[in-house]
């Protein structure tokens, strides 16, 4: 995932500027494990892993979203 992707991706997730955000950026940009992210920034496992589910609904309800209206786009009328 590129910063530009994570970005749009907290916006669409609504997340404030946290630890966890923080974290949550070097584990999906930088690859970096959860464990070690969440030491390195201070934050708790659990709270990232709060951060990461966040994230991962907003994905999928973008994916969701995009499909409906895709689906919509081909639709041929009667």
């Amino acid at each position: 995932m590129t910063r530009s992707e994570f970005n749009a991706l907290s916006k669409r997730a609504r997340l404030r500027a946290t630890l966890s955000r923080d974290a949550a950026y070097m584990v999906l940009v930088g690859g970096v494990r959860p464990g070690i992210a969440a030491r390195e920034v201070g934050t708790t496992p659990q709270a990232l892993t709060n951060t990461l589910r966040k994230l991962r609904d907003a994905m999928k309800e973008s994916t969701a979203h995009s499909r409906t209206h895709a689906a919509a786009d081909h639709h041929v009328g009667s």
